[in-house]
């Protein structure tokens, strides 16, 4: 009787060894099973958290483009006032719309020359602001 489970025992231990082996294997699978979750959502916060910040960025970008319209229709009407004035006092069209011409020269060339700290940095700081911004 003895010999007989001195010879079922290499069996069992090698039954063992595949019943090891398969349930390593589950553990496995349950755990890539898992990570397949955990980063599916990660993927899906990232997607809302882009689709918030961009559309955020967004509706500030068309608020400054109709407040940007409605300056510049002010502006220009304003102009043509103070040009009209101007041709007035003068008695001639040309200097009073040169007057107005020469002083959005000097204004426009002085926002050129100082462009970059007048308008890049203050910008591109909202912008990565309103982008990066933690909840």
């Amino acid at each position: 009787m003895l010999e007989a489970c001195f010879f079922l025992t290499p069996y069992r231990q090698k039954n063992k060894l595949k019943y090891d082996i398969m349930q390593e294997f589950e553990k496995i699978e349950k755990l890539t099973n898992d990570l397949k979750v955990y980063l599916d959502t990660n993927i899906q916060l990232l997607k809302f958290e882009i689709s918030a910040n961009v559309s955020e960025v967004g509706s500030g970008l068309i608020g400054f483009i109709i407040i940007g319209i409605v300056g510049f229709l002010f502006l220009l009407f304003f102009s043509l006032a103070g040009a009209h004035l101007l041709s007035m006092y003068f008695e001639s069209k040309l200097i009073g719309l040169s007057l107005v011409a020469g002083f959005y020269l000097v204004l426009g060339l002085g926002l050129f020359l100082g462009r970059e700290k007048l308008f890049f940095e203050p910008f591109r700081d909202m912008i990565t602001k309103l982008i990066f911004k933690s909840k």
